[in-house]
Parts: C-alpha cells; sequence; structure tokens
C-alpha cells in the first residue's frame, strides 16, 4: 500500500513592495510602461496621433464600453491593462480596412518571428545534409522580408 503524502496548498506571495508602490500612481505606471518599452521607444516618447484617440473613442462607443485600467501588482510584477467598466475585456473592432490590414499584418509578423527559428533549424539541417529545399528557402526569404519591413 502507498503512502499518500499530504502536502499543503501553496501559500500566495505578497506582491512586490515595488509594485504596490506604483499600482495607483498613474503618471509612475506611464513612466515605469515606457521605461519598459525603453528598447523599442529609444526616446521614451509614445506618441498617440488624434486620429487613434478618435478611433478609441467610436470603437468604446460602438460597443457601448468604457475603458478603466486593469492594474495589478504582483509578487514579481506590475500588470497593466484596460478593461471595460464592467470588468470585461474591451472588443478590439477596427474601424478601418486599412487599420483592419494593419492589425492581420502585424498578426503575420508575430507568427513569421515565432516560426523563424524552426525555419532555420529546418534550413541548417537540410544544408548539414547537402540538401536543399526551394520551398524552405522562399519561406525563409519571406519571414526576413516581413521582418525587416516591420522594423523599418
Amino acid at each position: 500500500m502507498q503512502k499518500q503524502s499530504m502536502k499543503a496548498a501553496p501559500t500566495p506571495r505578497e506582491p512586490h513592495p515595488a509594485a504596490v508602490a506604483l499600482e495607483k500612481d498613474v503618471s509612475a505606471i506611464i513612466c515605469a510602461a515606457l521605461w519598459q518599452l525603453r528598447h523599442q521607444l529609444p526616446d521614451m516618447t509614445l506618441q498617440i496621433e488624434v486620429e487613434e484617440i478618435e478611433k478609441f473613442h467610436s470603437c468604446l462607443a460602438y460597443n457601448q464600453q468604457k475603458a478603466v485600467p486593469r492594474i495589478t501588482a504582483t509578487h514579481d510584477r506590475l500588470v497593466v491593462g484596460m478593461a471595460d467598466a464592467s470588468g470585461a475585456g474591451i472588443i478590439q473592432s477596427e474601424s478601418t480596412e486599412r487599420d483592419q490590414e494593419k492589425k492581420e499584418r502585424l498578426l503575420a509578423v508575430r507568427r513569421m518571428a515565432s516560426e523563424a527559428q524552426e525555419l532555420v533549424a529546418q534550413h541548417r539541417s537540410l544544408l548539414a545534409r547537402g540538401e536543399e529545399s526551394e520551398q524552405l528557402t522562399r519561406e525563409l526569404h519571406e519571414v526576413v522580408l516581413m521582418l525587416a519591413k516591420a522594423v523599418a
């Protein structure tokens, strides 16, 4: 007969004091968010175009939502997001065909970026065996060009 071990449920960890200190200070949260994005935004400046602000408000009105910040301090981070005042997620509806194309293009870039390492590994394996794959080479070229356009 096997002896069953009685393990106690893990105790939740306390939120980190640094995260708690920012949790209620929206200005500090914005500054911390810009710091977090410092590699994508070297001058740590985020420009929100009036057109985007109008689209944001139109989207909220269309979906009958009110955006509120959702901020949670955990043991190792501050999680910043937004939700509807009811607690539901914000519905992301694109207002123009151009916006929808941009969204789809960025989704494709993310997908390709996640597949890039596997494609490179497959390509290296083929080269190590002295083989070639025209289709794989085309896929690699497509990934490189798409990622180059995304960061340009």
